[in-house]
């Protein structure tokens, strides 16, 4: 975990735009704040992000979780009010039975021959829409719990930069490189060549891990009811 303050003042240091320590002007600020949050918001859908979502919802056919943001005078029309990154577990409960779903395409779902089944969901078909997070079940269920588990979005609006960044310890290097990377123009800066290689080299290293999540989803996936989909990679 680290302190957003701390990643700003290294990334504006690299460019030699203030000195270490040096606390920047408010413009500056924001611009570096800006930018981390598209950077965060890029990983988090690309490959990995470390702040946990989780709800539980009432089991239904289908569920949406999101809002509308666009236009906050609208009443939340989904069943949870905010939208995941990514989902990564879906928990049926009833009783004392709980399962854990497969996770499916929404493509998937559309292909079952027949949808008004009823009974215990096996799989769980996302459909990841804008504004709002789909998962429809099959087969459908109206009664239990539906707990959902996955990552949220490590930065929003009204982060500062005194808030603090879940992210573990050797990730940061890579988010500081980075960002300094899509600041450097902002400031005049041109990133030289041993920049732009340690950016690469810091982004490979959190594709490793994204990688390793992948090869978890096929081991998942090989055991399950519904099979493999090798044309997608399983999503």
């Amino acid at each position: 975990m680290i302190q957003i303050r701390k990643i700003i003042n290294s990334s504006l240091a690299a460019i030699n735009v203030f000195g270490y320590g040096e606390n920047p002007d408010p413009n500056s600020t924001q611009i570096c704040l800006d930018n981390l949050r598209y950077l965060l918001d890029e990983l988090a859908i690309r490959y990995i992000n470390y702040k946990k979502f989780e709800c539980v919802i009432p089991a239904k056919s289908s569920i949406t979780l999101g809002t509308d943001t666009s236009n906050p005078l609208l009443p939340i029309s989904g069943d949870y009010d905010k939208r995941p990154a990514d989902i990564t577990k879906v928990i049926f409960s009833q009783g004392d039975i709980h399962y854990n779903l497969a996770l499916k395409t929404y493509d998937e779902y559309r292909e079952q021959r027949i949808l008004n089944i009823t009974g215990i969901p096996e799989a769980a078909f996302i459909d990841y829409g804008i504004p709002y997070v789909t998962i429809y079940f099959y087969p459908a269920s109206t009664a239990g719990t539906i707990r959902v588990i996955g990552n949220d979005y490590l930065i929003t609006d009204s982060t500062t930069i005194n808030d603090y960044l879940p992210i573990p310890d050797e990730f940061v290097g890579g988010i500081v490189s980075n960002l300094t990377l899509r600041i450097a123009p902002y400031f005049g800066v041109t990133p030289g060549q041993d920049l732009i290689i340690r950016a690469s080299s810091d982004m490979k290293h959190i594709k490793q891990v994204y990688r390793m999540r992948r090869l978890e989803r096929l081991e998942n996936d090989l055991c399950s009811p519904y099979g493999f989909d090798y044309r997608t990679g399983g999503y």
